[in-house]
């Protein structure tokens, strides 16, 4: 029984008798076996054996023998052996013409690989870029002709236009897409089509062969066989090597399809026939890239996550945070598939954003992150780090507790930031006014790091901005017990918190302290005996202020000014009124009968009372920038 007998060069189906390849031209040379069959039957002759010619002979009985075909074997007879001659070495059969086919028991040789030099001329070397003109990825792509050139469908995926390598045109329209693996895209200067494979002409177990991704010389490598044709739009090929995305050719160099992104090795997948789709680009209707993205690619997590490691390959850190975190959102089961690469991401692309110095851009993108990644701890410390850098302190320290929280081992670095985090933060509370919320931040710290001296010294100042001398006092004395370097620019304000000192005495210089950094003098005063106030000591003003709001816990009658007087504020001149206060008490520094002009509360007005030139001129005053000194002592 015989085989179907193939071209050598394309592998098709080869009809009995034929002389010649119908597909591919190629000649077939047809076995002369006449001339075979009398040599070995006289070579069985001079054997004394004959029985095992009757299968040759049934076979030369026809008039030809196909090169493909086997011959019958008497199921009977013993196996064959080669004729021997008495105790003499075995006769030689007759030489065979170099023209005829091989022996009959031969299997066909399987087709040479078809040449990438033709290939290598039309392919085209296409650039994926999105919205912002970010690279996405390379691509190959071959022209089809009628002005367009086909590319595989997920090239497609995030872009917004497509680039030829050689810069002359750039692509924004797709002409046809199909989802199963191919896309044509509007390019009137694509080039020469290639040849195409038509469905008809593939048959199952014919070989196919891919195109390399880098320009190469010599055959293409083989990477599968067409299992069956599914009609004239499809084929369904076996896959034998790793071709995802690329093109595939048969044994004549002719494009067959673009192979699925899903393809794994060993199974059979679906591929389009490029040869259908001139026809179906009749009735299709150019569309932009973008709007293909967004109703194709945008809903789809799987595309999504797939887009962020292309931005990751060309080190756009915080373009792929964004899709990792909105695969997470649009497929909640890719939560731990995304989670880590996305947790590096996070820290690659606020290094990046510190170097650009834009790391209030990327501020939303971390947000997000902490929000969506809430059990990784690098994404929580880097957007503290990233909170910090932008003086947004306070919330600092939440991002960074809930790092160290997190962490298994919580690392030297991590600890240095939420101190420094602390600390700021304590700072801020203190310039806003705020010494009651310093306390409780700098407390907080401490319970965590209770021998840090920068933070007890932070602590001492806010006690005693928030008018609480003897712990200042105690506070303060316990950093110098832990950091004997501090004692020098400590001691003129522990001196001042002594019992005597901390109201005065008569006669006694005052000395008040201030943080140097924070841009004003603030203290705390006492008004008329009874009410104490925060207050900002402005040597530059000529005149005490009190807001509305202070005057009237003091118990002012604002009815009954001493005078009216006009002053310049935020929204133009006012009418204001000027009372007189029985008495103004600064740490011990007492002035009676002191003017006030009282100003509405707020952003136009008066935060907090205002000590001017009219009390201070009382004292003989020194200004220690440098230290945050203030030393008011009496003029006698």
């Amino acid at each position: 029984m015989s085989s179907t007998r193939r071209c050598p060069s394309c592998w098709s189906a080869l009809p009995a008798g034929a002389r010649a390849c119908a597909a591919c031209g190629a000649e077939v040379t047809v076995a002369r076996w006449r001339a075979v069959t009398w040599a070995l039957l006289l070579i069985a002759l001079a054997s004394g054996s004959a029985w095992w010619l009757r299968g040759w002979l049934a076979d030369a009985a026809s008039p030809s023998t196909e090169s493909g075909s086997t011959p019958a074997h008497d199921e009977g007879a013993p196996p064959r052996r080669a004729p021997e001659q008495d105790g003499k070495a075995a006769v030689a059969p007759a030489p065979v013409d170099a023209g005829e086919a091989p022996a009959a028991n031969t299997a066909p040789a399987p087709p040479a690989a078809p040449d990438s030099a033709p290939l290598e001329k039309r392919r085209l070397d296409i650039v994926a870029r999105d919205a912002k003109a970010r690279t996405l990825r390379f691509a190959t792509g071959f022209p089809l002709g009628g002005g367009v050139y086909a590319v595989p469908a997920n090239a497609l995926n995030g872009a917004a236009e497509l680039v030829r390598g050689d810069g002359e045109f750039v692509a924004h329209d797709v002409a046809l897409f199909d989802a199963d693996g191919v896309a044509l895209i509007v390019d009137a200067g694509a080039g020469e089509a290639i040849e195409f494979a038509p469905a008809h002409d593939l048959v199952a177990g014919a070989p196919l062969y891919v195109l390399g991704e880098k320009a190469a010389k010599g055959p293409l490598a083989r990477c599968g066989t067409v299992d069956r044709v599914e009609g004239p739009g499809s084929v369904a090929v076996v896959v034998e090597t790793a071709c995802a995305e690329r093109f595939l050719f048969d044994a004549r160099g002719r494009a067959v399809g673009v192979a699925p992104s899903q393809a794994p090795v060993g199974a059979s997948a679906r591929v389009v026939v490029l040869a259908s789709l001139p026809e179906r680009l009749r009735s299709a209707h150019p569309t932009p890239i973008a709007l293909l993205n967004s109703n194709v690619f945008d809903p789809v997590g799987e595309a999504r996550r797939e887009r962020a490691m292309l931005y990751v390959t060309s080190g756009e850190y915080a373009a792929a945070l964004d899709e990792y975190l909105v695969a997470i959102e649009l497929e909640p089961r890719l939560r731990d598939e995304c989670a880590r690469p996305a947790a590096a991401c996070v820290q690659l692309a606020l290094r990046t954003a510190r170097l650009q110095e834009r790391v209030a851009q990327l501020l939303p993108s971390l947000e997000h992150a902490a929000r969506q990644l809430d059990r990784e701890p690098l994404v929580h410390y880097a957007y503290g780090l990233a909170l910090l850098d932008e003086e947004r302190a306070e919330e600092a320290v939440g991002a960074l507790e809930r790092a160290r929280e997190l962490s298994i081992a919580p690392d030297r670095a991590m600890d240095d930031a939420l101190r420094a985090a602390y600390l700021h933060a304590s700072e801020h509370a203190r310039a806003d006014g705020r010494p009651g919320d310093a306390v409780a931040l700098v407390e907080g710290a401490l319970r965590r790091y209770p021998q840090d001296a920068l933070l007890l010294k932070s602590l001492g100042f806010a006690y005693y901005e928030s008018g609480d001398a003897a712990r200042a006092r105690e506070i303060l004395a316990r950093v110098v017990e832990l950091d004997p370097s501090q004692e020098r620019s400590l001691s003129a304000i522990l001196a001042a918190l002594t019992p005597d000192a901390a109201r005065g005495r008569p006669g006694d210089a005052v000395e008040i302290r201030f943080d140097p950094k924070g841009g004003s003098i603030r203290s705390r005063a006492t008004f008329d005996d009874r009410t104490d106030a925060d207050v900002v000591i402005d040597t530059g003003a000529t005149m005490t202020a009190l807001p509305t709001s202070v005057a009237n816990d003091i118990g002012i009658d604002l009815r009954r000014p001493v005078r009216m007087v006009t002053v310049e504020t935020a929204n133009g001149k006012v009418q204001a009124p000027v009372v007189k206060l029985a008495s103004v008490d600064l740490h011990g520094a007492r002035v009676t009968n002191v003017e006030a002009v009282v100003l509405p509360d707020g952003e136009a007005g008066l935060s907090r009372p205002l000590i001017g030139l009219n009390f201070l001129e009382h004292f003989r005053m020194t200004l220690d920038a440098e230290h945050g000194v203030l030393r008011l002592a009496p003029k006698n």
